[in-house]
């Protein structure tokens, strides 16, 4: 190699040398803002998840809670309808206790209860009991104030 490759060469270290530090707290950075929003990004798709779920358990429980059980068609769509509500809580459960471990662990115990004040405003009382033949149009008034407490602080959280 000539005496000019090797000035070319010792020019390109030099460069290197002082801009290379640079170059690799820039690349840093940039993965840690890509990895706080990727983050946030997820956790917002994880409580629109949650909504979903919420607002499932709300249809459910207004048709449950405001249809009489008069015919053995009634008695069974209560019955299923009920069977959902449950399984609606336990997958709401399961997911708030993974969502808080994963983003907000100290927040854990409040959004628990808020949970279980659901679950008994759901299936409180005579549920699933002698199917009545009225309708409770106050326990549905006492589900959607527990629904929105906890939609409030979900929402609070996703912004």
């Amino acid at each position: 190699m000539s005496q000019c490759g090797f000035q070319v060469l010792d020019w390109i270290g030099a460069f290197l040398w002082y801009i290379a530090p640079s170059l690799v707290a820039v690349a840093l950075g940039g993965l840690l803002v890509q990895w706080f929003f990727v983050r946030r990004a997820n956790e917002a798709a994880f409580i629109d998840l949650l909504m979903k779920d919420l607002e499932m358990l709300r249809a459910d429980s207004l048709e449950y809670w405001n249809t009489l059980a008069e015919g053995v068609d009634e008695k069974r769509r209560r019955q299923i309808l009920a069977q959902k509500m449950k399984g609606t809580i336990k997958s709401l459960s399961a997911d708030l206790r993974y969502y808080c471990r994963r983003y907000c662990a100290r927040r854990e115990r409040e959004l628990t209860e808020l949970i279980a004040e659901i679950s008994d405003a759901c299936t409180g009382g005579e549920f699933e009991s002698t199917p009545s033949k009225k309708t409770d149009n106050g326990r549905y008034l006492m589900i959607i104030n527990a629904i929105h407490r906890l939609k409030s602080e979900l929402f609070r959280r996703k912004l």
